[in-house]
């Protein structure tokens, strides 16, 4: 039910522009789902702004999301450990710009005034992109990340896949993932049921001498009479154990799987470490090319990854084998059961053999993303930070084909046993390679202020104060240090960082002071190696390019810039654009790296 006026209190809210000033009028006594999906007023993320909140009823409260942020003691906390706001003839403000950024997403206000509560359903919407965009943006990060993971995991449990060799069929990589992630687990359960089987004792009989029969039962004195075959014995009871129970087959079973899945993964690894070997010995004739030398050397680590892992394969194909040899093992039958034991689930040794069990059959690889990813993202500008920067990655593999090495997911070992894709923290440096090229692709890392804290291999370059750029891709040819291109994602309108008119006065904003410092202000002893001696002197500046990539959801406010004299790119760049304009971009300033490259060391 909407109530339009006669409300028992006001609610203003209030900007600094006072046109945009509003009150809110419309509340619903009961809130039901279509409601909720029709907010009576907007937010804009990043928008300081006041809320007026006054009733006379001084016991009337308001509770809305953002009041944790708000410092006046107007703000208490009810019975239930909820936030509310006391109603006043003062304002209050709710968010500045030294606040946290609010959220954006569909939100609930309510006001509790003698016990009658009015509910205002209202939306804080994304400031440079639209809901749907900023919804596609969470969306694609998490696919495109959990896509390089998929593509990293195949890499590392079924080898290289860049020419035609032999490598694990998916079902199979599943099945040995599901292994290496419960084999200690396993073996743990395995090495108690060698000896501690579950049983049942139960009635049997056998034939012995009469006069050793101590326990008769009418079975007994039935087999006395008209039998021939024994004369002096009788069928006497005895206690015997039982193993061939339920869940013992459904262990046999899995373990005959398991044994299976085994053999099947040395098969193909043997017919993998063939391959590969035969590729080793046709490298070795050309070692002496800096290109085959590489590839040689990848070969030689592919090798030590077949052996490493065929050693794990076999550790787990004795383990399992002993388990064959057990007492009981021959006893228990191997029956196809539908119906699943209790003692499968309630058991700990039985239901790590069964966790396996359900894993090995699953045709999924579930891959997770860390939890601190859900917190990073909730700040619109850190998710657009790294939702371009994981877009760069993808560029760089997909469209130029370099091969991620080392650094975040790609470091050994990075994903632990339960396929969790880790944290992209500050500064993290992903390196990558496509023949004589190698790259450093670094994460919001940042740069030191002087020479003596660079280093040619991680950090070649140092820069003034303006020293944290969002994304930074340092260029090396054979080894030697070809210059760099630095990246910022602004989640802001181009006027709000690139006003063309003021950039030669005192007045232009500290965007462009930071923007053109990346270019100006960049020095590296290592450009170009010894070689570059001489060169450093007519051009020190090793940033080939700056770019300023920005989120912007008016098409008609969309433009790209080149600032030539200052080597500044600004590029406009949605979630749902396509990859095409930063390949094209970055094509172009990888052909001046090249270009610059060959005109010094032709020269």
């Amino acid at each position: 039910m909407d109530l339009q006026s006669n409300l028992p209190f006001q609610l203003w809210f209030l900007f600094n522009q006072e046109k945009y000033n509003f009150s809110v009028q419309t509340f619903y006594t009961e809130i039901k789902g279509e409601e909720f999906d029709r907010p009576v007023f907007e937010l804009l993320e990043n928008i300081p702004v006041k809320i007026l909140f006054n009733s006379p009823y001084k016991n009337s409260r308001l509770y809305m999301y953002g009041l944790d942020a708000v410092i006046e003691d107007r703000v208490d906390i009810d019975e239930d450990g909820e936030i509310y706001l006391r109603p006043s003839s003062e304002e209050v403000t709710l968010y500045d710009i030294n606040y946290y950024p609010f959220i954006p997403a569909p939100y609930l206000l309510r006001v509790v005034v003698e016990e009658k509560t009015y509910y205002a359903p209202f939306l804080i919407k994304s400031k440079q992109v639209s809901f749907e965009q900023l919804e596609l943006m969470k969306k694609e990060l998490e696919e495109v990340m959990k896509g390089l993971a998929y593509d990293l995991i195949r890499r590392v449990y079924a080898a290289s896949p860049e020419e035609q060799q032999v490598v694990l069929p998916p079902p199979l990589l599943k099945k040995f993932m599901a292994l290496n992630k419960h084999y200690p687990y396993v073996m743990a359960a395995l090495t108690d049921l060698y000896e501690k089987i579950n049983f049942r004792i139960q009635k049997g009989y056998r034939w012995i001498r009469e006069e050793q029969a101590t326990t008769l039962d009418q079975i007994s004195i039935r087999s006395v009479f008209g039998q021939t075959k024994n004369p002096g014995f009788i069928k006497a009871p005895h206690r015997e154990v039982n193993y061939n129970l339920p869940e013992n087959q459904w262990i046999k079973g899995i373990i005959r799987n398991v044994l299976t899945v085994l053999d099947d993964f040395i098969n193909m690894m043997a017919a993998h470490r063939v391959q590969v070997q035969k590729e080793m010995e046709e490298l070795s004739h050309f070692k002496h090319q800096e290109s085959n030398r590489r590839m040689y050397l990848e070969k030689e680590n592919e090798l030590a990854t077949i052996t490493e892992y065929n050693d794990r394969v076999n550790q787990m194909r004795r383990g399992f084998q002993m388990i064959a040899n057990a007492p009981w093992y021959q006893e228990v039958d191997i029956k196809s059961l539908s119906h699943i034991p209790h003692v499968l689930t309630t058991d700990s040794r039985y239901r790590a053999l069964y966790q396996l069990h359900r894993d090995l059959n699953d045709e999924q690889i579930e891959i997770a993303m860390h939890p601190v990813y859900t917190f990073q993202w909730k700040r619109t500008e850190k998710l657009y930070e790294m939702w371009g920067f994981i877009k760069i990655l993808k560029v760089l593999k997909d469209s130029f084909h370099f091969q991620p090495r080392t650094g975040w997911i790609y470091s050994r070992n990075s994903f632990g046993e339960n396929y969790i894709i880790p944290n992209l923290p500050a500064g993290e440096r992903i390196e990558l390679t496509n023949d004589e090229w190698r790259l450093n692709l670094v994460y919001d890392g940042q740069l030191p202020l002087s020479a003596s804290q660079t280093s040619e291999r991680e950090i070649p370059l140092s820069m003034g104060k303006n020293n944290r750029p969002d994304t930074r891709i340092d260029f090396y040819r054979n080894d030697t240090y070809a210059g760099s291109l630095l990246i910022d994602f602004k989640y802001r309108p181009i006027r709000n960082f690139w006003v063309h008119s003021t950039r030669d006065s005192l007045g232009r904003k500290k965007e462009m002071d930071q923007l053109i410092a990346y270019v100006r202000d960049s020095r590296s002893d290592f450009l170009y190696g010894e070689k570059g001696k001489v060169i450093r002197q007519f051009d020190p500046r090793p940033v080939i390019e700056a770019w300023a990539i920005y989120a912007e959801v008016k098409e008609n406010q969309r433009t790209s810039h080149y600032i030539e004299e200052d080597r500044i790119k600004i590029i406009p760049f949605n979630p749902g654009d396509d990859l095409s304009i930063i390949t094209d971009n970055f094509e172009e300033v990888f052909q001046k790296v090249r270009d610059k490259f060959d005109l010094v060391f032709n020269d």
